[in-house]
């Protein structure tokens, strides 16, 4: 479904925002000292703010962001460049206004918004004082030194006038305050004649200046409509004006005025989450190394657990985000790539609320792009050979997230004409990959697998979208090194189905510690139906295989000897029977010992670890151990017989 257009402008004013304060900063530091990396900056700024407001709509934004590109394209070259950023100054802070409208006002720009992007695009005409040092447009012109237009009025015409004054207060935090106080003595001119100001003209062009200014006015303006004209600077925070010589009104400031909502780097969010995952462990290690402790210690070793347990997964909670986040982008790119091959597309999607782990969603963007630009490009076909097919002549793509205990299962699936089954396996002969003995032996799904080794492509031109032999590798790399599966499926004109299975988040887990000779293995609780002891007659068999017969489940029971390639598979000594359930039904896990309950922060493994499919990750056990985490996933789904 078309996500809420309402939630995607917000997101846009803050980013758009954000990036505004960025650009005024660097056109800070452009004056001092400029460097190429200021003006790529400052392009690459311009050129996101273009982009995302084409992808709302919204023109008037969009057109002046254009404009804005154009100008930094053209000053950039000059030799007095820094001294030429009126214009573009201007063009920030009508942007800054255009943010404060609603989105119905932005389709496209009005007379005021067209006269900055007239006045942007006009300066490499070399039209007149436009972005010099003697122009009037420019704020940075007015900051260069003493100016004749900041200064105050002694004209004797403002004599008739009623004399106002009053208080302004600039927001917390804004850039470059200097050149909105500019702005401010501008507007003040416009509306009388100006008889003082705190801090004066000359203070202001020297940068001595704070969030506050205090100023008396000649006009003939009403106070509200000097209050209004001025509230509509940006970054104006809060307006007072009186009569001169009127009572000072002795309010005290409310709590009211400070912000409900501060905005963290997520780099910060990402330094107190792994100081926080150093506290949980380092609490861990002070219980394993304590070999005995009092009831008061044991009490506060309980209490410091619990608290450095809710420390983690607060601030693990501030790191997830909804998968939604990567759609919208990813639909855009599917609906371009359609209109540049000549054919309809219609992508959907169902789960994308749920959350991932900001570092999990970071290594899927690049996975989702390939598999969605192979769906468009190799799967969906031209109307033309659809209708021949009797399909429809939009194409379906659709992404299915599914939430499975700490894990989740994303399904990426199109309708389009699958793979080539055939040309993909003389293909992997013709290079070598593999040999015809190894091929016979190969299912339908380890044929599809081939497509992500490293190079291997079937295409026979490269295009702009496709034909390098990349793409399918960067998903099952990416896949992997968060410990996670891939496994397609294709089906000749029905389409091709990729799953992933990746981890929701790095977590906190409960753990069941076995042991088993010399191993030591944490198997997550949650998995965990019932413990039992060995015992041969609940033990039956069907087609050769031992099974147990659980809840109305036939459920296969596998040794841990077996499970690590060490042994038949047939009890030496005493066992204890662990039922495990897994996506597809239940399996029963023989174990030799039980060490008890775990709680502890899972580690992901990294590659070349990550390859190893029977472990989905690490943890510490309270004496120190490193303990593997065993993936009772791909032992239910790769290990377990089938049986029926």
């Amino acid at each position: 479904m078309r996500l809420d257009f309402e939630k995607y402008f917000r997101m846009f004013l803050e980013e758009t925002g954000e990036y505004v304060r960025e650009m005024y900063e660097v056109v800070g530091r452009l004056a001092e000292a400029p460097t190429p990396e200021a003006w790529s900056e400052l392009f690459r700024r311009a050129h996101s703010i273009k982009g995302m407001a084409a992808s709302l709509g919204l023109g008037s934004v969009q057109q002046l962001a254009h404009a804005m590109e154009d100008f930094l394209t053209w000053v950039q070259r000059q030799p007095d460049a820094p001294t030429r950023l009126g214009p573009l100054v201007e063009g920030l802070e009508c942007l800054e206004g255009l943010l404060r409208r609603p989105p119905s006002e932005l389709q496209a720009p009005d007379a005021a918004v067209q006269t900055i992007v007239d006045r942007l695009r006009a300066v490499p005409t070399g039209a007149p004082g436009i972005g010099s040092v003697d122009g009037s447009a420019g704020t940075l012109a007015t900051l260069s030194g003493p100016s004749p237009d900041l200064s105050v009025s002694t004209d004797a015409a403002t004599v008739d006038r009623v004399r106002w004054e009053g208080h302004i207060t600039l927001v917390e935090g804004v850039l470059l305050p200097a050149a909105r106080w500019a702005v401010v003595l501008r507007a003040l001119q416009r509306l009388g004649s100006l008889v003082e100001t705190r801090p004066t003209a000359d203070e202001i062009a020297q940068g001595k200046v704070g969030r506050h200014l205090s100023f008396v006015i000649e006009s003939d303006a009403e106070a509200a409509a000097i209050e209004a004209a001025l509230r509509q600077i940006p970054d104006v925070e809060t307006v007072e004006v009186r009569r001169r010589g009127s009572e000072v009104s002795a309010e005290m400031p409310s709590s009211d005025v400070l912000p409900a909502t501060i905005r963290v780097r997520l780099s910060e969010v990402d330094r107190l989450f792994d100081l926080a995952r150093a506290v949980f462990m380092q609490v861990q290690r002070l219980r394993g190394s304590l070999s005995t402790t009092s009831l008061e210690d044991e009490a506060l070793l309980r209490d410091s657990e619990a608290l450095a347990r809710q420390l983690y997964l607060g601030l693990l909670d501030l790191r997830m985000l909804p998968l939604e986040v990567l759609i919208e982008p990813l639909r855009r790119m599917a609906d371009g790539l359609a209109r540049q091959m000549g054919k309809r597309v219609r992508l959907v999607t169902r789960g994308e609320d749920l959350t991932l782990d900001k570092a999990v969603l970071e290594h899927l963007m690049d996975p989702f792009i390939h598999m969605i630009r192979n769906s468009v490009d190799h799967g969906i076909e031209p109307p033309a050979e659809r209708r021949a097919k009797g399909k429809p002549e939009e194409g379906y793509i659709s992404i299915h997230a599914q939430q499975r205990g700490e894990w989740m299962q994303v399904v990426v699936l199109d309708d389009g004409r699958g793979m080539d089954v055939e040309r993909i396996a003389q293909t992997a002969l013709e290079r070598g990959i593999v040999t015809p003995d190894q091929l016979r032996r190969m299912s339908v799904e380890e044929v599809c697998m081939l497509v992500t080794i490293p190079g291997f492509s079937t295409a026979e031109a490269v295009t702009e979208v496709s034909g390098r032999g990349v793409g399918m590798d960067v998903v099952r790399h990416r896949v992997e090194a968060l410990g996670g599966t891939i496994r397609i499926e294709t089906r000749r004109d029905r389409g091709t189905r990729i799953t992933l299975r990746i981890p929701a988040r790095l977590s906190i887990l409960d753990t069941l510690i076995v042991g088993h000779g010399r191993y030591r293995l944490a198997i997550p609780m949650d998995r965990v139906r019932r413990a039992t002891p060995y015992l041969r007659e609940a033990i039956h068999y069907r087609q050769e295989v031992p099974v147990l017969y659980q809840d109305g489940f036939i459920a296969p029971l596998l040794f841990m000897d077996q499970v690590l390639g060490e042994g038949t598979g047939q009890p030496r000594h005493q066992y204890y029977m662990l039922t495990i359930q897994y996506e597809k039904g239940l399996y029963v896990l023989a174990v030799a010992d039980i060490r008890g309950e775990h709680r502890s922060v899972v580690q992901r493994l990294e590659p070349p670890l990550s390859r190893v499919p029977l472990f989905s990750g690490i943890t510490v056990s309270p004496a120190l151990e490193v303990i593997p985490l065993l993936d009772v996933e791909f032992i239910g789904q790769h290990l377990t017989p089938q049986v029926t």
